[in-house]
């Protein structure tokens, strides 16, 4: 997840060539003529281009961008809906810490510094809902529901030489072996900011070609992850190709296991 290099994903071979209505293929999605009265939020509805706040969710309209319904029926297990019927932890899970137990460094213990090799466990998770999108250690990522791997193992990280996003390779330095602590990541030493310009038209042709069927407000699922579909209309899909951590706030527990210094 924090390697700096995305893996090329099939789908981009349907955006060869694509563009936008009109000259010059718009980089934003166009807009679609919305019905004369649109629902507001918690109400049933069957697409997101009924809904006044443009997101439909589990069949019910919700806020652009959130996740459930001002009731908290569609919140997973163990969270409640939030202020703008945003799922969060529920107060029973607010103060439960994710990943190991932070353990503080020996005050005698060779710290990392820039140029060092270590190896490092980690457990990734956003700041706004606490949803865990990555691992090392295997007891974490089965506890937190993450797809298995073949073989857990700790993280290879040269400090300093941008292996890895930013605000985690500042966030090494400074540690000692077997210290665990948390490191808070805005998004312009994460994923940046969302681009626009990765908002991209695919032909619905070519995804129905391959068995897929488009909805506004669903996803499309690729190899390297799952994109927001924005709008579908006169024959394409707009999808937004963002890095799906991109525009937020991330945490990470992590803890050094070597330091080697040649």
């Amino acid at each position: 997840m924090m390697r700096r290099a995305l893996a090329v994903l099939a789908v981009l071979a349907l955006l060869a060539g694509c563009t936008g209505p009109g000259s010059g293929g718009a980089a934003t999605p166009p807009a679609t003529g919305p019905p004369q009265q649109l629902l507001p939020d918690g109400t049933i509805c069957s697409s997101s281009s009924e809904c006044a706040g443009g997101n439909c969710r589990y069949g019910v309209c919700c806020l652009a961008g959130e996740r459930c319904c001002t009731t908290g029926e569609h919140c997973p297990p163990s969270q409640e809906c939030g202020t703008g019927s945003y799922c969060v932890p529920g107060s029973a899970m607010a103060d439960i810490p994710i990943g190991p137990t932070d353990i503080p460094a020996d005050p005698g213990a060779l710290k990392v510094q820039e140029g060092d090799e270590v190896m490092v466990d980690y457990v990734g998770w956003t700041t706004d809902d606490r949803v865990v999108f990555d691992a090392s250690i295997e007891e974490e990522a089965r506890k937190s529901g993450l797809p298995p791997r073949d073989r857990y193992e700790p993280l290879a990280v040269k400090v300093g030489a941008g292996q890895v996003i930013q605000g985690f390779d500042r966030g090494l330095v400074g540690m000692a072996k077997d210290e665990t602590k948390k490191i808070i990541i805005p998004p312009e030493e994460g994923y940046g900011p969302k681009d626009p310009g990765l908002f991209r038209p695919i032909p619905v042709d070519s995804l129905r070609a391959q068995g897929f069927e488009p909805e506004e407000g669903g996803q499309l699922i690729t190899a390297g992850g799952a994109f927001p579909i924005l709008n579908v209309s006169n024959g394409m899909a707009w999808v937004d190709m963002n890095h799906m951590l991109a525009g937020r706030e991330i945490a990470f527990r992590v803890t050094i296991r070597t330091i080697d210094r040649t």
